[in-house]
């Protein structure tokens, strides 16, 4: 008979860690017209908002890797 899996349990640094992010994400995409004036066209809020999400996830991953 196999264990049920234990629920993941993420540590208070975790937590504020991804609320911070979500705001700076959320501040880059709300910047988006300015960011784009300022890097001539080559970088947008969006394009920010879409990379520190999947930076978001790379770090999971790697945390997910390192607990098993």
């Amino acid at each position: 008979m196999r264990a049920a899996p234990r629920a993941a349990s993420v540590s208070p640094a975790v937590a504020s860690s991804e609320k911070a992010a979500a705001s700076l994400r959320e501040r880059a995409e709300f910047a988006d017209h300015p960011l784009m004036q300022w890097s001539g066209g080559a970088l947008s809020g969006h394009t920010l908002k879409h990379l520190g999400a999947a930076a978001g996830v790379a770090f999971l991953y790697a945390m997910l890797k390192r607990r098993s």
